[in-house]
């Protein structure tokens, strides 16, 4: 029977079972106390068995759905592939039941052969691997599912290491923190975030000149970063030492990088300097219009002499104050795979599990 068939079939079967049960057939097993059995009702077909399983999962009738699905697998004259169907159908079953333990046996089953839902098995497994924060075994079912499928998971695994990097910087484990950052980045030689992790293990060792060359390193490969990268690059040069590094560092990114946040990071050094970032801040608004270079025009405006004459420095800094207040109720970043705009960067999106997909919103008016 051709598979688009038995669905509206199937629907068409549950309707009726499921009027029956709560009907005479129900009343009558009230009545006698006889337990009705899965397929009572039901087409000797496997297909169309398996199918209805599904629908009676669906409407919420879990247990139906186990009791159909456990005494389908008891037949002896199915096919490999209908049985591990069956199977996959069995693990939501056991799933939506909150029997996870026995879910997972049914998978780790299924993973553990060739059949074509081996693929399938695997990726519910790595699934509950990243939700539970066991980043070896991710790797490991990763690895396997690139085996079974072709197509490269390096970019995924790099994410689990630095995720194992992070977890070991955390406690203080630098050694371990500074070789899963490294491996993340022999798995993925064009991503950000195994630089970055370098950068903090880095730092944390007190090697400041690693620490900045791994901070520039990441923002060379993507600029996009320049928000979360520049406050620890900061940070990094100022604890260097070398006042005179960090204008040269911030002119030579500024070559290939004009975010805003940068301009404004180069004012703020020409004020330390003991020169007017005014004339470099009020340039930035043509050339960069965005909410931070403004909100570091306005904070700058607002303690000048003659503003304070004109009357304009309170006026300057409840301008600032209310593009502060728009800021909290505005996305700051964006899943360019679903378009989930959380306030603060998540590695995964939490909305359509991707990795690597979380962006800052361009900081620019108009956009």
């Amino acid at each position: 029977m051709t598979t688009w068939l038995l669905l509206p079939l199937g629907m068409a079967l549950g309707w009726a079972l499921s009027r029956k049960s709560d009907g005479v057939g129900a009343r009558h097993d009230a009545e006698t106390g006889a337990a009705a059995t899965p397929l009572a009702g039901v087409p000797d077909n496997p297909e169309l068995q398996l199918t209805l399983g599904s629908l009676f999962r669906r409407r919420g009738e879990v247990e139906r759905a186990l009791q159909l699905h456990q005494t389908l697998l008891q037949r002896s004259d199915i096919d490999v592939d209908l049985r591990e169907e069956t199977q996959l159908e069995l693990a939501e079953d056991f799933q939506q039941a909150g029997l996870m333990d026995q879910a997972e046996a049914v998978w780790r089953e299924l993973a553990a052969g060739n059949g074509r839902n081996a693929a399938a098995a695997v990726q519910e497994l790595l699934t509950v691997a990243e939700q539970g924060r066991e980043w070896n075994d991710a790797v490991r079912l990763a690895k396997q599912l690139e085996s079974l499928q072709g197509a490269s998971a390096r970019a995924r695994v790099s994410h689990y290491h630095c995720e194992l990097g992070e977890e070991a910087l955390t406690a203080g484990d630098l050694d371990v923190a500074r070789r899963h950052a490294r491996q993340a980045e022999r798995d993925d030689p064009k991503a950000v975030r195994p630089r970055w992790l370098q950068a903090r293990v880095a730092e944390a060792a007190g090697d400041l000149a690693e620490a900045v060359d791994r901070y520039r390193a990441a923002l060379e490969i993507d600029g996009r970063y320049i928000d979360d990268l520049l406050p620890g690059l900061l940070k990094a040069l100022e604890r260097h030492g070398n006042v005179s590094l960090v204008p040269q560092v911030l002119g030579d990114i500024a070559v290939n990088n004009h975010a805003p946040a940068l301009l404004v990071a180069q004012a703020d050094q020409q004020a330390r300097a003991g020169g007017d970032p005014m004339p470099m801040l009020a340039a930035g608004l043509v050339s960069h219009p965005s909410r931070v270079v403004l909100k570091a025009f306005l904070a700058t405006m607002a303690p000048r002499p003659e503003v304070i004459q004109a009357g304009l420095g309170e006026t300057a800094t409840a301008l600032r104050t209310a593009l502060e207040a728009m800021e909290k109720s505005t996305p700051g970043y964006v899943c360019e795979q679903c378009g989930f705009t959380p306030r603060n960067r998540f590695w995964q999106c939490p909305a359509c599990r991707h990795w690597g997909t979380i962006h800052k919103v361009p900081d620019r008016f108009g956009v």
